[in-house]
């Protein structure tokens, strides 16, 4: 189970491998689109410390992220990928986060 994994805070989080596992909640999320990526779910999460960072999902995983990751509810997240530093980004992490079909989410009480 996911309480007994080691859990990496936000802060930490690089893109260098894909195995990380984070307790995080949604503080706000809207829907984008863009003439080269079509319409995504933009997301902005906080660790327990407080950290923040911007995380993404494709259209045709937004209603499954949606569903698992409710705004205010705490939430383990794993497997999910740092594709690109983010010049503009409405968090001061240098990374953005990106959540497939590969991601899993389950809930947590901790956050």
């Amino acid at each position: 189970m996911m309480t007994n994994a080691i859990l990496n805070p936000v802060k930490t989080l690089k893109p260098y491998k894909t195995k990380w596992r984070s307790q995080v909640k949604l503080l706000h999320s809207w829907r984008q689109n863009t003439s080269f990526g079509g319409e995504t779910l933009q997301m902005v999460l906080t660790d327990e410390r407080g950290e923040k960072i911007h995380a993404t999902c494709k259209r045709n995983h937004i209603q499954s992220v949606q569903r698992k990751l409710p705004s205010g509810n705490g939430v383990f997240s794993q497997r999910y990928r740092f594709p690109s530093i983010r010049p503009i980004s409405p968090t001061t992490h240098p990374y953005k986060m990106t959540i497939s079909d590969e991601t899993v989410i389950t809930n947590s009480d901790i956050i």
